[in-house]
């Protein structure tokens, strides 16, 4: 998904509802959560936090503070 996502130049939101050795069926634990925000650090992809893209997405100049 990351490098799909990447090559059509696309928007991929990762979320988690917590991070944990025993997580909820909607987190994950701390070895896979460091595996994909290494893949993703590595794939040339941009991160932002969701408002900060949403800015982006908007045109508004990066001092733009709300």
């Amino acid at each position: 998904m990351i490098d799909r996502t990447v090559a059509a130049s696309g928007w991929l939101v990762l979320a988690t509802h917590d991070v944990c050795e025993e997580p909820s069926r909607w987190g994950c634990n701390p070895a896979f959560f460091e595996d994909v925000v290494c893949y993703v650090a590595r794939s040339g992809a941009t991160v932002l936090p969701v408002g900060d893209a949403w800015d982006v997405v908007r045109g508004l100049p990066d001092h733009y503070q709300g």
